[in-house]
């Protein structure tokens, strides 16, 4: 099972910084074993110009840009499958 979150960050992130996203989630779901797979991924779905007013833009997201286009990204967690009744099932274990 998986569960897939986006949003929004600033059309100046760079790949590094998207690097960094992904190898501290990854480093997440692997301390998280028990709950997720460990595989993860972040991917850029592509960029809008923001519904945002341009001052709000401007301090939140992207001063560096009047017009506030921003890059929406897709973060997909892939859940382990637990069954009732099996060992991994147990809340304590």
């Amino acid at each position: 099972m998986s569960e897939a979150f986006t949003f929004d960050v600033s059309y100046f992130t760079t790949f590094s910084d998207l690097e960094k996203l992904r190898e501290e989630m990854l480093a997440f779901v692997m301390a998280e074993k028990r709950h997720f797979q460990p595989v993860f991924d972040v991917s850029v779905q592509g960029t809008f110009k923001s519904n945002l007013s341009l001052r709000t833009c401007a301090a939140t997201h992207c001063p560096e840009t009047p017009n506030c286009v921003l890059l929406l990204l897709l973060l997909t967690f892939l859940w382990l499958c637990r069954f009732p009744g099996t060992e991994e099932d147990d809340p304590l274990g």
